[in-house]
């Protein structure tokens, strides 16, 4: 929840709109996995201030999670 990490102003966040419990990806999802991974890592070394947050462009694409849980 973006709203959330925003009031508590982390030096850097890694904002992936996923229900909770699948904060690397998909089970069994090694490629996108990675990906995330890989993400995460890449925003650890070049977040240019405190505060940053990056939103993650992927899709949780198993059910309809935003309907449930809107941001």
């Amino acid at each position: 929840m973006r709203s959330i990490t925003e009031r508590l102003f982390l030096p850097r966040s890694y904002h992936l709109r996923y229900p909770f419990g699948h904060a690397l990806g998909e089970v069994g999802n090694r490629s996108q996995q990675l990906q995330i991974l890989m993400d995460c890592l890449n925003l650890l070394e070049n977040a240019e201030k405190p505060g940053t947050i990056m939103d993650a462009p992927y899709l949780w694409k198993r059910h309809q999670f935003e309907e449930l849980f809107p941001a």
